[in-house]
């Protein structure tokens, strides 16, 4: 069984830091995650990336 998960949310570095957080321990829990975000509010010393 594959355990994904979106994460969706918007807003300042402060908003979005701590869902990064939550990203990285579902990840190591085992959870192919995906972090979805408004373009404007990623702060520029984090890529962005696209899947295809």
């Amino acid at each position: 069984m594959n355990k994904r998960i979106l994460i969706l949310t918007l807003g300042s570095r402060g908003d979005v830091q701590p869902y990064i957080a939550l990203g990285k321990e579902l990840k190591q829990a085992g959870f192919e995650v995906t972090l979805a975000l408004v373009v404007q509010c990623v702060p520029n010393r984090f890529s962005t990336t696209s899947a295809h």
